[in-house]
């Protein structure tokens, strides 16, 4: 059992024996370098892929001017081990509010970004090369939209949400994976009277050509 709380994570058996920690997230990446081995600036989400028996630590860094999203990846099944290591970055916007999903094809984020002065930008939606990630490739392939707010912003609202599979069956090869948001009329970001919704968003990656890639939405 792997838990992450605030700025701090810990490995536990299953009937409750410390194994590892508690330990500050960024030591997750001593010796990696920069701003997600000397900042533990919390925001951290942890989820296991049960298709490849690995685990995803993350967590994120928010003192700029350069922001990242660290991801740590188990190299094998126990999460007492040893991870690769990443810092994938979201430019000179802060990626508030990062959540994750396993998919079949990527490891997918979203964040609820700020520019530098301040700002709402808008909803950037990371796909991360899983293949090569749990290969250990030390640069996987990125690919990103940011879907900003616009003259309709309670289309993106408070957040968007990437799937996460849950049991043991992948979805059919070139399946989008799904983005879900919440628009209430009652809500800060002016939505007509009377459309309470979800807001689905579909995130379909081509690894071999990225320009194929598509963020379309909402539905």
């Amino acid at each position: 059992y792997v838990q992450m709380v605030n700025t701090r994570y810990a490995v536990y058996s299953k009937t409750g024996t410390l194994l590892l920690g508690q330990a500050n997230i960024n030591t997750l990446w001593s010796g990696f370098g920069g701003p997600c081995q000397t900042e533990n600036a919390g925001d951290p989400v942890v989820l296991y892929d049960q298709f490849a028996d690995r685990w995803l630590l993350t967590q994120f860094t928010s003192a700029g001017p350069t922001y990242y999203n660290c991801v740590a990846l188990s190299t094998g099944p126990d999460p007492t081990g040893t991870y690769y290591r990443w810092a994938f970055t979201t430019g000179t916007n802060f990626p508030d509010y990062p959540k994750y999903g396993i998919w079949g094809d990527a490891y997918y984020i979203s964040t609820r970004e700020f520019s530098p002065t301040g700002p709402f930008a808008g909803i950037g939606a990371y796909a991360l090369n899983r293949t090569q990630m749990i290969a250990g490739n030390p640069t996987p392939q990125v690919i990103s939209f940011l879907a900003a707010p616009g003259s309709t912003p309670y289309r993106v609202g408070d957040g968007l949400l990437p799937a996460d599979i849950d049991g043991s069956t992948l979805p059919p090869a070139g399946t989008p994976n799904f983005y879900v948001g919440s628009q209430d009329d009652g809500g800060p970001y002016g939505a007509p009277l009377g459309s309470d919704a979800l807001n689905i968003w579909k995130f379909h990656v081509d690894f071999i050509t990225p320009a194929n890639s598509t963020f379309t939405g909402p539905t």
